[in-house]
């Protein structure tokens, strides 16, 4: 199954917090994900509020990550999805670094599955018809645990050498 994912997402792959367990559901062996190229500077910014916080000692082994998230997401160049993304910000009245991740599902078809709860508010009041998830409800579990069933592939087991710290 091919889905979208955010920094939302992503970072609670390796950061303990609210949604974690959630979100490390799709690390199933035969999920693929793809992000728009901002998710590397927006995971990166985050590890960086984190240290500022006093939530996380030490960056390095969360920034030395950021060479499995390539390995492990297909990013597609914001350039190619700038345009739609900017006319989704406008429509949604949303910020147009969020509406990249909308409109990067949108252009493969895939759903986009986020904790940003402001987002999946903003997708379903616009209309826009783009599938956008989000983790922490029940439909988005049952949704998840189908999709692994479906493939026949156990739901256990992470994907490549993403390294869960807390």
């Amino acid at each position: 199954m091919r889905i979208t994912v955010d920094a939302s997402i992503v970072i609670k792959w390796f950061v303990a917090e609210s949604l974690s367990r959630e979100s490390r559901l799709l690390l199933a062996r035969h999920m693929e994900f793809q992000a728009p190229d901002l998710l590397l500077p927006e995971f990166a910014n985050t590890i960086w509020k984190k240290v500022r916080r006093g939530e996380i000692a030490d960056p390095e082994p969360f920034l030395n990550e950021l060479r499995s998230l390539t390995e492990l997401i297909a990013l597609y160049p914001a350039e190619v999805l700038i345009e739609r993304a900017s006319h989704l910000a406008f429509e949604m009245d949303h910020p147009v670094y969020d509406c990249l991740y909308l409109a990067c599902a949108e252009a493969s078809g895939t759903a986009l599955v986020t904790a940003d709860k402001a987002l999946v508010d903003r997708a379903d009041e616009s209309q826009s018809g783009l599938e956008v998830r989000h983790i922490g409800t029940s439909a988005t579990a049952r949704w998840i645990k189908e999709a692994i069933a479906a493939s026949g592939q156990p739901g256990s087991g992470a994907t490549g050498s993403i390294a869960f710290r807390s």
